[in-house]
């Protein structure tokens, strides 16, 4: 026989909740449905119609057609306000441009057809539902009632093992039967229990098979308290519900147990389920603290939105900001989440009245436009006149920049009458165009002196190349020397271009340098000198090469420091064991750095000379 104490361990003991069938735990059920379904307009305020529609339509493949009607009658106000804004918008749009507004025909857009069509169709869908769902509840207590009267002719019979077999089958036929009228589920409950009970209790012919049946009831009634504790993990409050529901009319379902656990096992069951209820209940508290503190962010946004709404702007750009701004809140809007219900429509609609005030101001403003049109038509005329003088000029520089803060005045003044604009934008354009072409002519001459250039360098390279076959090293420096000579004073080449040859040039004088190492040392003297020297040529090349020479001096000093520190750290290990190894170490280190100020101390030595010849040649 079957132990109770089996599924005891997973079962705890928590304060007594109602039984299933008792009008109790339905409310509570019901009162958790409410919570859970909870939808309101402000989902979805602040999206176009478009956006609602594509939101409202991937829901409805998990929905109900009863659950996918409520939303859509929530939305159809929210719809309609839509379809009115773009209304506005369009007259707005179309009288800007100087049209009568009697004369505009407004086409409605596609989505408001289409989700009011949608709508027709699920309400004629759950009408049709309803009717369905009515019949089926009809059929089903009829089929209950068959049910009833097959297990009252069994039990006026001897039992025999068909009879208990018959039993179970409609046992199970009565579990598939879901859907039955409200008002008729409990009677139908108490007649088929005691039928039931009668049958286990009045025949005793097959006490084994009903005692084994008993188990096997007691057994699955364990494994359904079980599955109720496992709800603490469902993340899903809804669905925890719904899955609560069913595992109570499981158990309800569920045959009769050994009288000696009836009890119980039964406590254990409401156990199980208070606790899974209580926990649930914590969590909707949760959420409904979180809608409130969503309704008091709601109403700071409210009140930054009445702040902007309130005003009046002198700007387009001022009002374009502020439409901006108010876009932001409802950004912020949107990501706050819900807030209670009873308040949901009364904080969107104040917060939305924000939106409503500061669009009709704002088209007042635009009313006044007109008018400022004119004042900006002077105006750009008279830039006309001043980039048609401009683009004249032969300094590219200069007016360059001048065209540019003519063309930035241009976009900061703000549009002109309709009939206008094209006309001084042309004559504006022309200007410009002719400036930029005179430039475009200036640059094509200079890219020609650039290819010439080009060419004088590649002739260099050509002779770098012929010197690595000669023999005579003072031949070489001299040839190398004028070659340097010639390649600093030729000028620029295109920047596309530049640091190709100037790769290859170094290149062939590494080359040079690797075939000829005794004229090393004193090419890169050279080399050095050279480019202090072409440094100091540069614009601001004084700064440069001072920079230079303060660096090198910063550089000496440091490792004269390192050698200083090197030669005082050697004196600590003057009595180590192996103090020869360590000197050796300490002494190559100190002759690498005193090397490296000697060569530094050169590179100083040429900037100096370089400096002082440009002084002299002053």
């Amino acid at each position: 026989m079957p132990n109770i104490k089996q599924g005891q361990d997973s079962i705890n003991t928590k304060s007594e909740i109602l039984n299933p069938i008792e009008k109790g735990q339905i409310t509570k059920e019901i009162e958790f449905q409410e919570v859970v379904n909870d939808f309101t307009e402000s989902d979805f305020e602040g999206k176009s119609t478009k956006e609602i529609l594509e939101l409202i339509e991937s829901q409805m493949t998990k929905l109900s057609y009863k659950e996918s009607l409520q939303r859509l009658n929530i939305l159809k106000t929210l719809v309609d306000e839509n379809l009115e804004k773009d209304k506005n918008q369009a007259l707005e749009s179309y009288t800007m441009e100087g049209n009568n507004a009697e004369d505009l025909q407004f086409e409605v857009p596609k989505e408001f057809i289409k989700f009011n069509n949608l709508l027709s169709t699920i309400q004629q869908l759950r009408i049709e539902e309803k009717k369905r769902i009515e019949e089926e509840k009809e059929t089903n207590y009829n089929k209950k009632l068959e049910i009833l009267q097959k297990l009252s002719g069994i039990i006026e019979n001897d039992e025999t093992e068909k009879t208990i077999r018959e039993v179970k089958e409609l046992q199970l036929s009565w579990k598939a039967i879901k859907v039955l009228p409200k008002d008729k589920i409990e009677d139908l409950w108490n007649r088929y229990h005691r039928l039931l009970d009668t049958f286990y209790d009045k025949h005793s012919i097959n006490i084994e098979l009903k005692e084994l049946d008993r188990q096997k009831n007691l057994e699955f009634k364990i494994e359904l308290s079980k599955k109720v504790l496992s709800l603490h993990e469902e993340p899903n409050i809804k669905r925890s519900f719904i899955l609560l529901n069913k595992y109570h009319e499981d158990y309800k379902n569920t045959g009769p147990v050994p009288r000696e656990y009836n009890e119980e096992i039964w406590q254990r069951f409401k156990a199980a389920s208070d606790e899974v209820y209580q926990n649930k209940k914590m969590k909707i508290s949760e959420m409904e603290a979180q809608k409130e503190d969503n309704l008091e962010k709601k109403k700071i946004l409210t009140d930054k939105a009445i702040l902007v709404a309130k005003q009046t702007y002198e700007r387009v750009d001022h009002w374009k900001l502020k439409q901006e701004e108010l876009k932001a809140l409802m950004e912020e809007w949107k990501k706050i989440g819900p807030v209670p219900k009873k308040q949901s429509n009364k904080i969107w609609a104040e917060f939305k009245n924000q939106f409503d005030e500061f669009y009709h101001n704002r088209n007042e403003f635009y009313s006044q436009v007109k008018e400022q049109k004119k004042v900006n038509l002077s105006k750009k005329l008279e830039i006309c006149e001043k980039a048609e003088i401009i683009s004249k000029e032969l300094n590219f520089k200069t007016g360059e920049a001048n065209l540019k803060s003519l063309q930035e005045q241009w976009k900061q003044i703000g549009p002109v009458p309709k009939k206008d604009a094209e006309q001084i934008w042309n004559k504006f354009r022309s200007s410009c165009d002719s400036f930029f072409e005179a430039r475009k002519s200036y640059f094509k001459e200079r890219r020609l002196e650039e290819k010439d250039n080009l060419i004088k360098k590649n002739n260099i390279l050509d002779q770098l190349s012929l010197c690595l076959s000669q023999e005579s090293s003072d031949e070489l420096l001299k040839k190398l020397k004028t070659l340097q000579s010639q390649w600093v004073q030729i000028g620029h080449v295109s920047y596309k271009q530049k640091d190709a040859v100037n790769n290859k040039y170094n290149e062939l004088s590494t080359k040079i340098f690797e075939k000829f190492k005794g004229l090393k040392n004193e090419i890169r003297t050279n080399q050095k000198k050279q480019h202090f020297s072409n440094l100091l040529g540069m614009p601001n090349g004084a700064k440069q090469l001072s920079f230079e020479e303060s660096k090198l001096r910063k550089r000496i000093e440091s490792l004269k420091s390192e050698v200083h520190t090197l030669e005082n750290n050697k004196q600590f290990f003057a009595r180590s064991k192996n103090a020869d190894d360590i000197f050796k170490d300490f002494d190559k280190k100190i002759d690498k750095s005193q090397i490296l100020i000697k060569n530094l101390s050169k590179e100083l030595q040429l900037i100096r000379q370089v400096k002082n010849t440009r002084v002299d040649q002053t």
